[in-house]
């Protein structure tokens, strides 16, 4: 049972504490400051100050009245003010909030703690969330108690005086102590959520559903906007089932925390631009205010960053927060500069690897000069050898989290690439480089000779998205360079242009590390762990919906695991985003806009993409040919990361190459949870792959005949995930 803790108006509590200028710094009449220190090894040390206003026992006494008479709910509890930074002043240390005591293993601000969350996720370089800071709470659960009281599923962070409309945003603007603290002592706090059930709606007078006429969505927007100004709170202009709710920046303090304000009923009701992040929200929690509640929470803890609008958002703020762009300056004013080696802003788009939507392509396109076009495989199929046609089963297995299995020591570009007539060739140097590839013999060294004359035929071309050898030069990313440089011999030397960078790094190690943490943590309350013998691991997978539907936990767990798979999968977009007219917009106007707004970004880096699908596409390559090696085993059929072979079973289970102690072989194909294993997706009779050949239908994707059949070789009417 989770507990509820609701608060009345009988005890005159308060936890503000200082004056206006050192509330929440926990030692009245001090703040901390921050300053450069080269001997720590954050190069930055804080120190006590006397506070900026003098605080007295008088002035703190006359703040804490202050703040209540400005909530307007009497003697109640009310949060702890989140800490305020003035102009002239660093950032204070958020480790130093006001907090409740967190029982050990729990998360904080949770009242759950009769279950685990499940997390196993190891301790971090960078700094952890609620482990390290429990006065924060990355997200509440608010429902209506007995006796017209408010309670929350979350301690230390107060609850509303009343139930009342003004009085939930007296609460908001009071600074509960709502948020995730920076993950990198570079970072910044990310808003905290909080989450109104159905029942607190309805004794707040809100309706059950958004209304649909336009007068009754304006009386309604009236009655927040009033109940919000009254309080010093800005809610935007769109009303909707989730809304950020901001206080307004006081004088002389540098930024005001707000929320998240999630209206739980009203989720997926409403139109616009803002249905992205309304849409996650309910796959997260279905519309259960306090599982969506408790699942943020979890969230927090793995990521340390909020679901924003969408999941390739959501990825590039765990990017940011793992590896910010900036930090605070040596010169204690409060201000921001670039740190070193951060991905600068500014269209940095070279004319081979500008983007699809990007002017550089069409001109590009217009002159008949080619581009960059790594990606994925895309459906390559081959005819069937006489030996697999008369097999009884196709079986095909999707690589699991493919580009987080590569994305942790991939060098990356960080700042422009530069054009050079007289390349020489680094597998370590991120670029874009002039290759011919057409006349290079693909027979890997390690493939024995009893199988080589026919790889050419079974295998699929390493360099090109459709499996097909190239008849022409063309443009590749570093990692395909480099595997055909070391597996087919490639002479690099033939090299005769390139776009090269001259700071290459690992730009994802620490996104990669926290979301294959997180994922791989979630999918062990599933019962999925690392290591498992593939026929355990097989099992694990195939019960893995029923179990979340018997577990709470599980049931959370599942939710996360999804998100976390659409946010690897976003991220890798997130580097080309490409163009999207608004309603009414004309295509020039939205590239104009586009060019503004994303090309010129930090985050649009379409080189990145490149390399990303370049090494996924030749990290699943090896495993096929190392497979092939081992086995005589060849796909029939390849899709981004879904393989389909022929196989005697309806499982995949005599596709895996052992060892003679009965291991499953490094670098081959492999059963299991790690990135780049594979799972289990779909089993079919051969006589279908059959028949699809010969009419022509797609054997994969999500139109072909693989996506209509289950594990068990029995079509269904649903893809299962």
């Amino acid at each position: 049972m989770r507990a509820n803790r609701s608060v009345t108006a009988a005890p005159q509590r308060s936890r503000i504490v200082g004056c206006a200028g050192c509330a929440g710094h926990q030692r009245p009449g001090y703040v901390r400051v921050w300053g450069a220190d080269p001997t720590s090894p954050n190069g930055a040390r804080w120190s006590w100050h006397d506070c900026p206003e003098g605080c007295t026992a008088d002035s703190r006494t006359a703040s804490v009245a202050r703040q209540l008479a400005v909530l307007g709910i009497g003697p109640a509890l009310v949060a702890a003010p989140a800490p305020e930074v003035r102009e002239d002043q660093a950032p204070v240390d958020v480790r130093q909030l006001p907090h409740a005591d967190v029982p050990a293993g729990s998360t904080a601000g949770s009242t759950r703690t009769a279950r685990s969350t499940g997390s196993t996720r190891p301790a971090s370089r960078t700094r952890s969330t609620t482990e390290e800071r429990p006065g924060l709470v990355a997200a509440v659960c608010l429902d209506a108690g007995r006796g017209g009281t408010v309670t929350a599923d979350a301690d230390g962070i107060g609850v509303p005086g009343a139930v009342t409309v003004e009085a939930l945003f007296a609460w908001i603007a009071s600074g509960p102590a709502l948020g995730i603290a920076p993950v990198h002592t570079d970072g910044r706090r990310h808003n905290g959520t909080v989450v109104l059930t159905a029942k607190l709606c309805k004794a707040l007078g809100l309706p059950k559903t958004l209304p649909t006429d336009a007068k009754g969505a304006r009386a309604l927007a009236k009655t927040l906007r009033a109940a919000a100004d009254a309080a010093g709170v800005d809610i935007g202009e769109r009303i909707a089932g989730r809304m950020a709710a901001v206080p307004r920046k006081a004088p002389g303090v540098r930024r005001a925390y707000g929320v998240t304000l999630v209206i739980a009923p009203w989720l997926g009701q409403a139109d616009g631009p803002g249905q992205a992040a309304e849409h996650h929200l309910l796959e997260l929690g279905e519309n259960d205010a306090a599982a969506l509640a408790r699942r943020l929470r979890l969230m927090a803890d793995d990521l340390g960053v909020p679901l924003i609008s969408t999941p390739a958002v959501t990825a590039r703020a765990l990017l940011d927060a793992v590896r910010p762009r900036e930090r605070w300056s040596e010169e204690r004013n409060g201000t921001r500069v670039p740190r070193d080696g951060a991905l600068p802003s500014g269209d940095v788009s070279v004319p081979v690897a500008a983007g699809r939507c990007h002017p550089l392509t069409q001109a590009a396109a217009d002159d008949g000069r080619p581009v960059c076009r790594e990606d994925d495989l895309i459906r390559w199929t081959r005819p069937l050898t006489d030996g697999e046609a008369a097999a009884a089963w196709a079986v095909e297995v999707d690589v699991s989290t493919a580009h987080l299995a590569v994305t942790g020591s991939l060098p990356l570009p960080v700042g422009a690439l530069q054009h050079t007539d007289a390349p020489r060739f680094d597998k370590r140097t991120a670029g874009i480089w002039w290759c011919d590839f057409t006349g290079t013999r693909l027979v890997a060294a390690h493939v024995p000779e009893t199988l080589r004359a026919r790889a050419a035929d079974v295998l699929p071309h390493p360099a090109t998205t459709d499996g097909t050898a190239p008849t022409a030069p063309g443009w590749y990313a570093t990692p395909t360079v480099a595997y055909m440089v070391e597996a087919y011999g490639f002479d690099p030397a033939t090299i005769g242009e390139a776009y090269v960078s001259t700071h290459t790094a690992a730009l994802l190690k620490e996104w990669t590390a926290r979301l294959r943490e997180a994922y791989k943590g979630r999918l062990s309350v599933l019962g999925i762990t690392d290591g498992m013998a593939p026929d355990a691991f097989l099992a694990a997978y195939a019960v893995r919906g029923e179990r979340a539907a018997a577990d709470p936990d599980a049931a959370d767990a599942a939710a996360l695991v999804d998100l976390y798979k659409g946010i690897y999968r976003g991220a890798t977009g997130m580097w080309a985003q490409g163009v999207t007219p608004r309603p009414g917009e004309s295509q020039e106007a939205a590239t104009q806009r586009w060019l503004k707004d994303t090309a010129a970004s930090w985050h649009y880096r379409p080189e990145i993409r490149l390399h990303i699908v370049a090494a996924s596409r030749t990290g699943t390559h090896r495993r096929i040919v190392k497979t092939y090696a081992l086995t005589g085993r060849a796909p029939a059929a390849v899709h981004v990361d879904g393989l389909l072979y022929a196989c005697e079973a309806p499982d995949p289970l005599p596709l895996v190459p052992l060892t003679a102690d009965g291991a499953q072989v490094p670098g081959a194909l492999r059963l299991g949870s790690a990135p780049g294993s594979c799972k289990h997706d779909a089993t079919l009779p051969m006589a279908t792959v059959r028949e699809a050949l010969a009419s022509g239908e797609p054997l994969q994707g999500a139109y072909g005949v693989a996506a209509h059949h289950g594990t068990d070789g029995r079509p269904n009417d649903t893809e299962e995930d």
